[in-house]
């Protein structure tokens, strides 16, 4: 908008007055979208858009063009349509990029760099964009620091990192960012450039109101990063006149890292490693202590293979290991300092914002942890980053099993059900469950989730147990039966003859009790041995029909009192 043009109904600022414009012109000319209505401001006329106009996920929300040669004074009755082919200058525009929409729609371009990537994330920061990007075993982050120039904006990528990565992880960022910036930016090494966007913004919603593109020349970028709640938004300011805007020491920093290392980004970039490892050597001889060369070089050296003592060497000249992250772990694991690597893992796991990677370094910890409860914490930690990541649960599942907690297993169990989306992949998920109760000697847990497997696909309990173990607690499920059918199963032999000896005693107990009692009634010996044989022990089926009076006799009974004829 040009700068003091009054808009709406506000007050018009001093020495200003608005044009009295035919009620035509403010419902806008051109076949588009695009409505313009015109202003008068500092003196000059000009052209200013009406509302926030789309252009893919970027959305222009303002822009004021002011028309060169036009003179007062001047004729406005015929609205805009009569001034939309006058040469004009961009005065001021603003661009807006809602981060979360543009997650959605950058996705299809992001895979053809990864094709299987199935997760993009863009989250706003103080110097530009943290990037995130996922697959089912893999996740790469990112920082992309925006520097704006004139009327140019460069992207500039730093601190590069990622788990289960095929390369280094900042040749794979370089890759994401120019299938996603194709026909839009320059590359430059390990940096991008957009050329003037405010005129590409122009070129794409001025001819449709019949307007001709402005010149753009004198303008000034600045960026700017705002929250709407969601993922933010990113807002670029371009103003003729203004000042330029002072960078921050980070944006300063990966300039320098762009202009040092850009030979060897673009060398690793189109594959030529044993190029781009000559040309980080030689940055690292003109920068001895540059951190973010010796990083870029012991990655590449991981990605050639059998050189992890060189990516050890690297590191350790400029910084700690422990200190570079994730790949610092690697290199330590690899190095075998397992607890080192545990160390790093965590570190880095803890700081990371993305929380797809942020899960896998957690579980990575978890693997190289020392004892199983710093390994529960970690997965605990990896499934409170990403509840959806499957590789983490199930190895919690592991876990949990091993130390008994069946009800805990149960539960992750139901959560990778829940996640799933199609009966084939649910009866996948409980069958491997199965597998894994009934290896822990856990057979009737096992039995239920067979069952269960079998709601989605019954028949594959014909045929579908493992050959390496032919005998399982469900092979008689593969034709089912009725509830009632299903009985309880017996218990194992030695238990049942251990119960039978105990009851066996107990009736033995009870008939020599009974026996005492009717010997003293008579006078006789109380022990009531005197006079008869030892009674044997009852067993078997004896014992079992003689529990019942046993039990009744166990308790002696009321001392005898004389009867109506005396008695005793």
């Amino acid at each position: 908008m040009i700068e003091g043009a009054r808009r709406g109904r506000r007050k018009p600022a001093a020495g200003m007055r608005e044009a009295a414009l035919p009620p035509s012109s403010d419902r806008g000319e051109g076949t588009g979208e695009v409505f313009l209505r015109l202003a008068i401001a500092q003196g000059s006329l000009g052209l200013e858009s009406t509302r926030a106009l789309a252009l893919g996920p970027v959305e222009l929300t303002e822009i004021s063009v002011r028309l060169l040669g036009v003179r007062f004074p001047v004729d406005l009755s015929g609205g805009v349509r009569r001034f939309r082919h006058v040469r004009g200058q961009v005065a001021r525009a603003r661009l807006e990029l809602p981060l979360a929409i543009a997650s959605a729609a950058l996705l299809d371009r992001v895979r053809r760099a990864a094709p299987t990537c199935d997760r993009l994330v863009l989250s706003a920061n103080l110097d530009g964009l943290t990037v995130g990007l996922a697959g089912p075993t893999w996740a790469l982050a990112f920082d992309c620091v925006a520097a704006p120039d004139a009327v140019d904006l460069r992207l500039v990528l730093e601190d590069a990192r990622g788990e289960g990565l095929d390369a280094p992880a900042h040749v794979l960022a370089c890759r994401v960012v120019d299938a996603a910036c194709a026909g839009l930016a320059s590359r430059h090494g390990g940096a991008f450039v957009l050329q003037d966007p405010v005129r590409a913004a122009a070129r794409l919603v001025l001819p449709d109101a019949g307007a001709r593109v402005p010149a753009t020349e004198g303008l000034q970028l600045t960026v700017g990063v705002s929250d709407d709640g969601r993922a933010g938004r990113v807002t670029l300011t371009a103003e003729r006149g203004a000042a330029p805007p002072q960078l921050s020491m980070r944006a300063v920093r990966a300039l320098e890292h762009a202009e040092l290392l850009a030979e060897a980004d673009h060398a690793a970039f189109v594959g030529e490693l044993e190029r781009a490892r000559a040309a980080y050597l030689e940055a690292l001889e003109r920068a001895p202590r540059h951190l973010e060369a010796a990083r870029r070089l012991a990655a590449l050296d991981l990605a050639i293979g059998e050189r992890e003592a060189a990516a050890y060497a690297t590191l350790s000249e400029v910084a700690s290991v422990s200190d570079a992250g994730l790949l610092g772990s690697v290199v330590l694991e690899a190095m075998g300092e397992v607890e080192a690597a545990y160390a790093a893992a965590s570190r880095a796991a803890a700081d990371e914002p993305f929380g797809a990677l942020a899960a896998r370094a957690w579980t990575r910890a978890a693997r190289l942890a020392p004892t199983r409860a710093a390994a529960a914490a970690a997965l605990d930690e990896a499934l409170v980053r990403s509840p959806g990541y499957a590789d983490a649960r199930w190895a919690r599942i592991e876990a949990r099993l091993a130390t008994g907690d069946a009800r805990g297993a149960l539960g992750d169990v139901e959560h990778l059900e829940a996640n799933t989306r199609s009966k084939h992949e649910r009866h996948e998920v409980l069958r491997r469950a199965a597998d894994r109760f009934f290896d822990r000697g856990l057979t009737e847990d096992a039995e239920r989730l067979f069952e269960r497997a079998l709601r989605y696909e019954p028949k594959s309990a014909r045929g579908g147990r493992p050959r390496a173990r032919p005998a399982r607690p469900w092979a008689h499920l593969a034709r089912p039966r009725p509830l009632r059918a299903r009985r309880r199963p017996r218990a194992p032999r030695a238990r049942r003859r251990a119960r039978d000896r105990a009851r066996a005693r107990e009736g033995a107990r009870c008939l020599r009790g009974r026996q005492a009692l009717g010997g003293r009634a008579r006078g006789g010996d109380p022990s009531g041995r005197r006079g008869r044989a030892r009674s044997a022990p009852v067993r078997g089926h004896d014992a079992q029909r003689s529990r019942g009076p046993a039990r009744r006799s166990a308790r002696p009974p009321p001392p005898a009192r004389a009867g109506r004829d005396g008695g005793e």
